[in-house]
């Protein structure tokens, strides 16, 4: 996020947060809707998609509903997330 100068959007930040921890054990961030995604992501796996490219299309939507969440965060001054 830093090397590309991506920390200047505190919503991304968060956006970046919430997948490190549903990618990874969730120790370095503790984020909780990092659950959420995890379980979103696993279901997907589980749609039989022919190919990764149409995995990852699918699953963009959420993606993009998840930043829309951590913008709203950001604007309500809760840049960490609504459950901390």
């Amino acid at each position: 996020m830093k090397k590309h100068g991506l920390d200047r959007d505190a919503a991304l930040v968060l956006l970046a947060k919430i997948v490190n921890g549903a990618d990874t054990d969730n120790s370095l961030w503790n984020q909780p809707e990092s659950a959420g995604l995890e379980a979103i992501a696993e279901g997907f796996r589980h749609l039989g998609f022919k190919n990764d490219m149409e995995h990852n299309q699918a699953e963009w939507i959420v993606y993009d509903a998840i930043y829309a969440y951590c913008q709203e965060m950001v604007r309500r001054g809760k840049a960490d997330g609504q459950f901390r």
